[in-house]
């Protein structure tokens, strides 16, 4: 299995009753989430078997490093959520990290001077759109811990990527984490190529 671009893969409708034709070990790794999260993520894990079956890979092979980052040899993966959709990004030329924010949740919110550093401070004091700003640097840093495997450690906080996309869908940020510069990437919504433009980048 090739995938030359990083491909992401979004989708809107759960898949009820999933969770069981899932491996052993992607049970366990889900049996301490909350119900509504292991609904959703086994939805995840679900839909990436699907994708991985299309190119000769299997979700048995699928492991979790110690910290819980989902590994798959010949592959580099990440998993994302939020209450609109759930999903996935596939590479096999570079590691990435992946996440995906609702705007208005930042809207009043009180973490900026958490999350930002100093560099990050000066610009949100400049930017007239702090909610699309605050959700974007928090997706960038939730993406980076998923890169990393670290999490959303203090260290993370400090770290800004230099390879990284960042995508405007409606009220939700996407944002694409790489460790190489990102020439190409895809995205599909429930199956279909969604065809965005400059006006989707931020």
């Amino acid at each position: 299995m090739v995938i030359k671009l990083i491909k992401i893969y979004l989708y809107t409708l759960i898949e009820e009753n999933c969770l069981l034709s899932l491996p052993k070990n992607i049970q366990n790794h889900l049996s301490n989430y909350n119900e509504k999260q292991k609904i959703i993520s086994a939805s995840n894990y679900y839909k990436l078997s699907l994708e991985l079956s299309k190119n000769q890979l299997n979700i048995n092979d699928l492991f979790f490093s110690s910290n819980g980052k989902p590994i798959i040899k010949g592959l580099y993966l990440s998993l994302t959520h939020n209450k609109n959709y759930y999903g996935f990004a596939l590479s096999s030329t570079q590691d990435v990290g992946l996440d995906i924010e609702s705007i208005p949740r930042f809207k009043f919110s009180k973490i900026a001077n958490k999350i930002l550093n100093a560099e990050e401070t000066k610009e949100y004091n400049k930017v007239q759109d702090k909610e699309t700003y605050l959700a974007s640097i928090w997706c960038e840093k939730e993406a980076m811990g998923k890169m990393l495997g670290t999490g959303l450690n203090s260290n993370i906080f400090n770290i800004q990527s230099s390879n990284k996309k960042i995508i405007k869908l409606h009220d939700d940020i996407i944002v694409i984490v790489s460790d190489q510069p990102i020439k190409n990437f895809a995205i599909y919504i429930d199956e279909k190529n969604f065809d965005f433009n400059s006006h989707n980048l931020v």
